[in-house]
């Protein structure tokens, strides 16, 4: 006799109703679960902005749409959903994926989304490349900026096909089993294949326990997980569903409550498999025999291994960045919309010398700012929400701890994606900053050396050159003065007698001191027009000399002596003047 040939003989019309009553209360359940699901999928969507790599490789697809529903944003899974690369996909309208039928339904969905600002759900159904359609739950909340502003739409998609496909058949099965058992009895057993093909082809575990713990059925699922189960040998459940397999019942396992009250119960059990441990969601519900008699127990298993492994590395992932983010050597805040601090680290707490419990979610990062600063920074910050890239990313500001001591600082800005929330990153400078400044001291003090240095040179320069152009006046007033006082002087010599000689050489004697003298060089340089005669004249003048001693010591006359009087004041620019010739001499000494 075959499986099937033995399942039916042991399965009654009765049982069956009573089996698709427990359908459909489990079908509340997986629509409850469907909603938890849903949740998780917003949860995992939020976290996707800290863990990427998670976030792509998540067990749904994660899209954001723009206010046309134009796909903005997706992950790897989205993207294999529709069978495309994520690049290809950004800037398509998701309606291009949507069957016509579902265009009006898509549309309505992101307006509820926006207008109502909370998740709604609705189902689709789309097509892909080569036409072939599947059915999707499409989960959708509009992000709004701290100001009320629409940002974009996140969603998350799952392909239920099998769920459709599962509850279509679970419906059909459902009407036909009712209509074939109150019509025809003799048709029941291609109702139990059809009812069978249902079982076999949900997504989750379904097993018949009989109240001695002995196993009667189970689903193709079932099978699969436990391969090594043998229905027609009637093993214990604690046989099958445990490897290596235990002795005694488990007293943690729902069905084995169900067995012993005849109520329901659930509860996650963690069964051994070989070298791993999975984890299942078990759910037990009592099944009574036509007496109400307790019979068996209907237990569904739903395997939720992956979703706490998912769970668990989030948590990990959650872990590591806070253990980064605490531990780094500069200052590390969040801060909001708002502009209220969400995070600070342990750097931040020191340098403040505010606790984390003063300042996260109390203070605002302008209460850390010099005043001087604090309108830059504003404009930065405002500039930021409406274009990221028109800003540095790093400036120097000056920052104030608790006791209103100052800083400087190397502020590292920058958003965060998908919020209008900011992580900044807070280098102190201050000891590099008293260098700089003392650097540029020392260059000033140099530079002013070197100009102080420079304008000696050129001082030094400046008396080199007149000391040669004095040097070159003296030659001249020299020379000037041998031809005018000299020379005349020594001619006469060689020709006059012996006691005109003697006088001459006085003479000379006399010039020779004179013309080294500072009234020489200034009359020979400054009057260069004065006559030898002339300038022996003024000298004698300025001696003291009358007219008539000047005129018997050169041998002229008193008349040529006066003379030559006129013509010296002439020259001098004394003439028609009351300024004594002898006086005005002796200023030139």
């Amino acid at each position: 006799m075959s499986k099937s040939k033995e399942r039916s003989a042991q399965i009654s019309p009765a049982e069956v109703k009573n089996v698709i009553h427990e359908l459909q209360v489990h079908q509340a359940e997986l629509e409850m679960q469907n909603e938890q699901l849903r949740q998780a999928q917003i949860e995992a969507s939020e976290a996707r902005k800290k863990y990427a790599d998670l976030y792509d490789f998540a067990p749904v697809g994660y899209f954001t749409f723009d206010k046309r529903g134009c796909i903005t944003e997706t992950n790897v899974t989205g993207a294999s959903l529709l069978e495309s690369e994520k690049r290809s996909l950004i800037g398509q309208p998701f309606r291009r994926f949507i069957t016509p039928a579902h265009f009006s339904i898509f549309q309505s969905h992101l307006q509820m989304a926006l207008e109502i600002q909370s998740n709604q759900t609705c189902r689709l159904k789309l097509t892909l490349k080569d036409g072939r359609l599947f059915d999707a739950l499409i989960d959708t909340i509009a992000v709004m900026d701290g100001y009320g502003n629409f940002v974009h739409y996140r969603s998350s998609i799952t392909d239920i096909t099998e769920i459709t496909i599962a509850e279509e058949k679970l419906r059909s099965a459902q009407d036909d089993l009712e209509l074939r058992i109150e019509e025809r009895t003799q048709e029941l057993r291609a109702s139990e294949e059809r009812y069978r093909s249902v079982i076999d082809n949900i997504c989750i575990g379904i097993a018949v326990i009989r109240k001695d713990g002995k196993v009667l059925s189970l689903n193709k699922q079932m099978e699969e997980w436990f391969p090594k189960a043998d229905v027609l040998n009637k093993q214990m459940c604690f046989e099958i569903f445990h490897d290596p397999p235990e002795k005694a019942a488990c007293s943690k396992c729902p069905a084995y409550h169900t067995l012993q009250d005849g109520l329901f119960h659930e509860a996650v059990i963690a069964l051994p498999a070989g070298n791993d441990v999975r984890r299942y969601k078990i759910a037990s519900t009592p099944f009574r025999d036509r007496d109400g008699n307790l019979a068996s127990a209907i237990v569904m298993l739903d395997d939720i291994t992956e979703n706490i492994r998912f769970q668990e590395l989030l948590k990990e992932s959650e872990d590591r960045y806070r253990t980064i983010f605490q531990t780094t050597s500069t200052s590390t805040i969040i801060v909001e919309g708002d502009g209220t601090i969400s995070f600070v680290n342990r750097i931040f707490e020191e340098w403040s010398g505010c606790s984390k419990f003063e300042v996260e979610g109390k203070k605002k990062w302008t209460e850390f700012v010099a005043e001087d600063d604090l309108e830059r920074l504003k404009e930065y910050r405002r500039l930021r929400k409406i274009n990221p890239h028109a800003i540095p990313k790093s400036y120097e500001c000056r920052f104030i701890d608790k006791g209103r001591d100052v800083r400087h600082m190397l502020a590292t800005v920058d958003m965060i994606p998908g919020t209008t929330s900011v992580v900044a990153s807070l280098l102190d400078i201050t000891e590099m900053k008293r260098a700089e400044e003392l650097l540029l001291k020392q260059k000033a003090d140099l530079e002013a050396k070197a100009t102080h240095l420079e304008e000696l040179n050129t001082t030094l320069k400046i008396l080199l050159q007149q000391r040669e152009m004095d040097k070159r006046d003296l030659e001249e007033n020299v020379l000037a003065s041998v031809k005018k006082l000299i020379m005349p002087q020594i001619e006469k010599l060689k020709s006059g007698s012996a006691r005109e000689k003697n006088k001459y050489a006085l003479i000379v004697e006399s010039s020779l001191k004179d013309m080294i003298s500072p009234f020489a060089n200034k009359l020979s340089s400054t009057h260069i027009d004065l006559t030898p005669k002339e300038v022996q004249v003024a000298f004698l003048i300025r001696d003291g000399f009358a007219t008539r001693k000047i005129a018997k010591s050169l041998n002229i006359s008193q008349g040529t002596v006066k003379f030559h009087r006129e013509n010296i004041r002439s020259k001098l620019d004394l003439k028609n003047k009351k300024a004594n010739l002898k006086s005005y001499l002796l200023t030139l000494s």
